[in-house]
């Protein structure tokens, strides 16, 4: 991949794209004191984050200034999508930025040779999008360099409830439901719900669940009520 692929559209067969990007910018939070110089630092969190890419038309040479035309607005409308779209890096094909959004666009340095121009993406999403893993045993590695939600699916045995816990925090999700056994239950660990056979039972999660995330490196669940198991999750990647 040569180019950037973004609203569903590679820009391949026509741009080649060179990257202008850098690390994370953190916005913290502060509070002022008084009589203490500057302010407490209380924290802070990741901003969105600007990609910018310069886009380098590939055909330009064998277009005459109609079909040069036809092109430049054909990539126009590749790059218009107000709801944010889906963003892939030619440097980094296995990720997608998710929530980007065209926020700047550059003049064409030239309209009929070395025709360039830059383009800035904000991805509200700052954190990128990896490989997809679906892990059916207790211990497994969690790739990425963020923490991710997952989303896990249980085949429950007849009994009162379900329960998933994180062995090295002790945080856990229960489910407090009577199973007749057989049932196909999936929590959804980034929205906090909970369906059993396809109906919403969210109201039947324990007060005491704290719906985790999944940090990189290795992790341990352990199951209680249940069959069987299948944890779904996405690497994700500052």
């Amino acid at each position: 991949m040569s180019s950037i692929t973004y609203n569903g559209h590679d820009f391949s067969p026509y741009t080649t794209c060179e990257v202008i990007e850098g690390p994370h910018a953190v916005v913290p939070t502060s509070q002022v004191i008084p009589g203490r110089a500057g302010a407490l630092l209380l924290g802070g969190r990741i901003a969105p984050r600007i990609v910018r890419v310069r886009l380098f038309l590939d055909a330009h040479a064998a277009l005459d200034a109609a079909g040069l035309s036809e092109l430049r607005h054909r990539l126009y409308s590749w790059l218009y999508a107000d709801g944010g779209s889906v963003l892939v890096l030619p440097g980094d094909p296995g990720l997608e930025w998710h929530d980007a959004l065209v926020t700047s666009v550059g003049a064409w340095l030239s309209a009929t040779e070395d025709a360039s121009c830059e383009v800035a993406f904000t991805c509200y999403d700052p954190i990128a999008y990896g490989l997809e893993h679906e892990e059916t045993g207790t211990t497994f590695e969690v790739g990425g360099t963020w923490g991710t939600w997952p989303v896990v699916t249980l085949m429950a045995s007849a009994g009162s409830s379900v329960r998933v816990t994180d062995a090295l925090s002790g945080d856990y999700v229960l489910l407090n439901h009577t199973f007749a056994g057989g049932e196909v239950v999936v929590l959804d660990f980034e929205n906090e719900t909970a369906n059993v056979d396809d109906g919403d039972m969210s109201d039947k999660i324990d007060l005491g669940s704290d719906f985790f995330k999944l940090e990189p490196g290795s992790c341990t669940l352990s199951f209680s009520d249940c069959s069987a198991h299948t944890v779904t999750f996405r690497e994700r990647w500052l």
